[in-house]
Formats: C-alpha cells, sequence, structure tokens
C-alpha cells in the first residue's frame, strides 16, 4: 500500500526528471487561462441573464390581445413555475379638476414583478426606490411626466372609468417596461389587478394586452416550453431572456467565444512545449525503460508506468494551474464590473474543472506519442552508446496534436465554422513556420564562418534541426496568441 510519505516521494522524483518540469509549468500557464477566462465568462453571461430577466420582468413572458386560456396558467402551476399577470391598455384619465388625459393603464397582481423591482419616489422626478409591493387597493401609481402634463400631485384623486384612485406615489422605472405604442404615447398609470374590474374600463373590445410573466428553475421553464409548443393558442406571444437585449446578447458572445479562442491558442501554445519537452523526457529515460526490459517488464507495463507518470504530473500541475486561474479571474471580473455598471454572481466551480480536464487532455494529446516508443527502446543501441529510442511517428504526432486542438477549438467554438477556419489557418501557420525552420537551419549549416566557437554552434543547430523547427514552431505560435 502506498502512504502518503511514498506518494511524495514519488512526486519528488517526478519532478527532478528531466523534462517533467517543464511539462508541468505549460500545463499551470496553459490551464490558469482556460481556467480564468472560462470563469470570467460565465459570471458575465449569468450578470446579464440577471439583467435580462430583470428587464423582463421574469424569466418567460406570454402576451396576447384576448385573455389568456386558463389551461396555460393551470400547466405553469403543475409544473412549479411561479407566475404573474398583468392587463396593460390605453384609457382617458380625469383629475380632480376635470381634465382629461390620455394615459396607459397598467393593472398588476401582487405577485408583480417577478424579476427585478419598480421605482418609486415621493415626489415626480424624486429619487427612485425599489418598491417591495404594488399599489394598495384604491391607490395608483403615475409616471413622473403625468404629473407635470396633468397639473397634479402625490395625494390627489383621479377617475379611471368609473373608480377613483389616490396617487400615493411617482413611478419613476418599470422592470418590464417594453416600450410599446400607446405606452410611448401616454404615461404610465399603474393600479392592483383586483380593481380593474370596478372601472369597467375592460370589455370585448377593449384593445388591451394581457400579459404573463413566468419564473422558475430551467428544467421547469423548458418543459413548459415544449408543452407550450404542442399546443395551438392563436396570437400568443412568448419573449424569453434569450430575446431580450439581442444586440448586447450577440456582443457578449462573440466576445466570449474570441476570449475562449484566445485562451485556447495558449493552450496549443504549451500543448508545442509539452511535446519538445516529453521528447526530450523520453530520451533521457531510454535507458530506464531498457533496465526494465532487461527485468523482464512487458511492453504494456513500461507504457503504462510512463503514461502513469504524465498523467500524474498532468494532474497536479492543471490543479494548480486551476487554483491560479480560479484565483486570476477576479481581476477581470473587477474591469468588467468597472465598465458594465453592475456586480457580477459570484463564480461556480464547474469551469475549475473544466480548466483542469482540458489540461489532462492537453497532456496527453501532445505528451503522449514521444512515449509511444519507449517500450521499444533498443537495449544494445543504449550499450553501445546511441540514442535507443526512436523519434516518434511525424503522421500519429500530427494527428494527435490536430485531433486534441481541433477537439478543443470546436468545443469552445461550439461552432463548426469557425473551427475550420481556426484550424485551417493554425495548420497554415504550422506549415509555414515549419518549412521557414528547415530553410533557415539549412542556410545555418552553409554559411561559411571563420571562428571556430560560432562555427561549432552552427553545426550543432544544423545537425538537430528537428528540434529546431519545434523550437521555432512555438515561438512563432507564442507570437501569434501574443498579437491575438
Amino acid at each position: 500500500m502506498i502512504t502518503v510519505r511514498d506518494g511524495v516521494r514519488i512526486f519528488r522524483r517526478d519532478w527532478q526528471e528531466a523534462g517533467l518540469p517543464v511539462i508541468a509549468l505549460a500545463l499551470v500557464v496553459a490551464v490558469s487561462a482556460v481556467t480564468s477566462v472560462g470563469i470570467f465568462n460565465e459570471r458575465v453571461w449569468e450578470a446579464m441573464q440577471s439583467r435580462a430577466a430583470q428587464s423582463l420582468g421574469g424569466d418567460l413572458v406570454l402576451q396576447a390581445h384576448d385573455p389568456i386560456a386558463p389551461r396555460v396558467v393551470d400547466q405553469a402551476k403543475a409544473l412549479g413555475l411561479e407566475l404573474s399577470q398583468q392587463v396593460e391598455f390605453p384609457s382617458m384619465m380625469l383629475t380632480a379638476a376635470g381634465s382629461p388625459r390620455l394615459v396607459s393603464v397598467k393593472a398588476v397582481d401582487e405577485k408583480y414583478p417577478l424579476r427585478g423591482a419598480a421605482q418609486v419616489a415621493e415626489r415626480p422626478y424624486g429619487q427612485g426606490s425599489a418598491a417591495h409591493k404594488i399599489p394598495a387597493t384604491g391607490e395608483s401609481w403615475a409616471h413622473s411626466r403625468l404629473f407635470a402634463e396633468a397639473r397634479f400631485d402625490t395625494g390627489d384623486i383621479v377617475q379611471l372609468g368609473e373608480k377613483s384612485f389616490r396617487v400615493s406615489h411617482a413611478l419613476i422605472t418599470e422592470p418590464d417596461d417594453f416600450g410599446s405604442f400607446f405606452r410611448m404615447a401616454a404615461p404610465r398609470i399603474m393600479i392592483r389587478l383586483s380593481d380593474l374590474s370596478a372601472t369597467g374600463l375592460i370589455t370585448s373590445s377593449s384593445r388591451a394586452h394581457y400579459r404573463i410573466q413566468l419564473a422558475g428553475t430551467r428544467d421547469a421553464l423548458n418543459a413548459f416550453s415544449k408543452w407550450l409548443n404542442r399546443q395551438d393558442f392563436p396570437g400568443l406571444e412568448r419573449r424569453s431572456v434569450q430575446d431580450a437585449q439581442p444586440s448586447v446578447r450577440t456582443a457578449l458572445e462573440r466576445a466570449s467565444s474570441f476570449l475562449g479562442l484566445a485562451s485556447l491558442s495558449v493552450v496549443i501554445v504549451a500543448g508545442a512545449g509539452i511535446f519538445i519537452a516529453a521528447r526530450f523526457y523520453a530520451r533521457r529515460q531510454s535507458t530506464t525503460a531498457a533496465v526494465m526490459r532487461c527485468l523482464g517488464a512487458s511492453q504494456r507495463r513500461i507504457l503504462r508506468i510512463f503514461i502513469f507518470r504524465l498523467v500524474r504530473v498532468a494532474l497536479t500541475a492543471s490543479c494548480v494551474g486551476g487554483l491560479l486561474g480560479y484565483a486570476g479571474q477576479s481581476f477581470l471580473s473587477a474591469l468588467a464590473e468597472e465598465k458594465l455598471g453592475f456586480s457580477l454572481g459570484p463564480p461556480s466551480l464547474w469551469p475549475l474543472l473544466t480548466g483542469i480536464l482540458v489540461g489532462l487532455i492537453t497532456a496527453l494529446g501532445f505528451g503522449l506519442a514521444p512515449l509511444l516508443k519507449l517500450p521499444t527502446v533498443s537495449v544494445l543501441g543504449i550499450l553501445r552508446g546511441e540514442e535507443g529510442v526512436a523519434p516518434p511517428s511525424m503522421w500519429l504526432t500530427i494527428g494527435l496534436a490536430v485531433f486534441t486542438s481541433g477537439g478543443l477549438i470546436f468545443w469552445q467554438a461550439d461552432e463548426a465554422v469557425l473551427t475550420l477556419w481556426v484550424m485551417g489557418l493554425t495548420v497554415c501557420l504550422v506549415v509555414g513556420l515549419t518549412c521557414g525552420g528547415w530553410v533557415i537551419l539549412w542556410l545555418a549549416t552553409q554559411i561559411p564562418v571563420s571562428r571556430p566557437t560560432t562555427r561549432y554552434v552552427m553545426s550543432t543547430v544544423g545537425g538537430r534541426r528537428g528540434m529546431g523547427v519545434m523550437q521555432v514552431l512555438a515561438f512563432g505560435l507564442g507570437i501569434t496568441a501574443l498579437l491575438m
């Protein structure tokens, strides 16, 4: 049984192995970038969802020109959804002095609104405060504009149809002000829904909007939407959070996508570094693999041992990078709160787990190919002082790298066309850097140099073109990531 002391000893030994610290450092940087951007995107997205719900007064809004069927209300209640009903229509209001004024009447029930809050004040155009209840029976709230146009004040009596109302507060803002035509043409006056029948204003020929606001869990809302799709309710319109502020949502979706792709470019650069470090690590471990073969270890066991080492280091580094990203996202969130003008919600753990998973996938996708040759290391080659481990298959290396990069980019972009564009440009960049690197290293061996030290350096660099090209590739991808 492995004790904690054994675990510490194994971890210390792994950290001292040549190549593994570089892999760990690359993963820490990559995972911290993915985690911080992921948490930041999620917090901004949730905040915008909340703001959009407040602008609707609920998570889902149903609206019709005729009274909404009672079975819609029954189904919403059966699914555990909260609901609030309102009626909105234009009408004439009479002041105590007898002057008429066109107004937009809004009758709301006691649960209004389900999201957000109306802002009211004691005086017109005053400092608004959140209203925690609707107008009392026999009372109304009037928009500040109506006070100036109809020339009355709070506490005065106004007439709506057959019922009189005392204006108790000035209505500053509404969370669900949809800006309808008659709402823009006529100032708002808000009353209780239970007082509406006493006014006698609603008849079969009234031009009224009947509205139901719904709020609840995502599963309940999805179930209700699916049920609604199977029904036939002529004239029934629905509006969800996805429909609110479409321009802002589109801009945020694009910004989130490109931020995610920028963070993934760091992952791809880290992948190039991981491949170089894993190649170096495999060469240094060729003697160890040869000794294992001499002691009777099977190729499968040798491969399993080295893959387990890679996974162990990758998991540790990914956890460290995830924690750093979790802490670092607060800086991005502080900048966003300053620019957006509202606070973001608390961060969740899901992007942290996603970042750790991305780290493991990156380590295996870019670092596995060099390790696959260790079980077939030549014992005689090691004894003769030769490089016992063969270089990894070029097609296997490229295949794993492309599959890993493409999968991560598609996961982030969630769009096949954008993924193909990014992958195509990345392949062109890799091909260009590879060809350029080969040409530069070949020219390094052809340039006549008189100084022995310089000639030795140039011949050494030219003699290890494969490693040199990989370094050129890593630097090129790194500069590209910075430019993004």
